[in-house]
């Protein structure tokens, strides 16, 4: 399935690049977020960030952490 390919890519990417992984995989969610396409924004919730929190508890805090330094500049 697709979705389960994306997750796979993203713990890789995780783990080989982790500067780099919130700019790659978590921004482009965050900026389908801030759309007003209900179904977009759905799909996003649902298979990317859903199954990302699930497999790793990390996630969150990490959005958080990344969102409170970006909003600072």
């Amino acid at each position: 399935m697709a979705s389960e390919l994306y997750i796979q890519l993203s713990f890789k990417h995780q783990k080989e690049k982790p500067e780099k992984w919130m700019s790659m995989w978590i921004d482009p969610m965050l900026k389908v977020l801030a759309l007003d396409n209900k179904q977009q924004i759905n799909n996003v919730i649902e298979v990317s960030i859903v199954e990302q929190a699930a497999n790793n508890k990390q996630i969150l805090e990490q959005v958080r952490h990344y969102e409170w330094n970006n909003s600072k500049t």
